[in-house]
């Protein structure tokens, strides 16, 4: 997987970014890059309903989807400076690794009550 260079987003503003998006060359390796990255969230995801017992009603794939494309939207919403008008990115994508500890430490307490059961 070949990474998206994100210097590119510093270099222009996020209009000329968006549009850029129209050239089949620049779109090409920005899908290629977003698809690396969201194939690695789908293995974690994987990983994660395994762990858990499930993600709910939403297989690997959704979740994966999902958190990409919060991610995505979020650094728009970020590069076109909502952030500094109110809305709370970069907090509201940190609940995200908030909420994953939280499912964490109650899959392990779990996993130690079923060890404990188990002797």
């Amino acid at each position: 997987m070949r990474p998206v260079r994100t210097t590119l987003a510093t270099s222009v503003g996020p209009a000329e970014l968006i549009s850029s998006l129209s050239d089949a060359t620049v779109a090409k390796v920005v899908r290629t890059g977003l698809m690396g990255w969201v194939d690695l969230i789908t293995d974690v995801a994987r990983q994660a309903e395994r762990e858990l017992g499930g993600l709910g009603p939403f297989s690997a794939v959704e979740v994966a989807t999902l958190i990409a494309s919060a991610f995505s939207g979020g650094e728009s919403a970020y590069l076109l400076g909502l952030e500094k008008k109110g809305l709370p990115v970069r907090q509201a994508l940190r609940r995200v690794g908030d909420a994953i500890r939280i499912a964490e430490s109650k899959s392990s307490t779990r996993s130690g009550h079923a060890r404990e059961a188990a002797q």
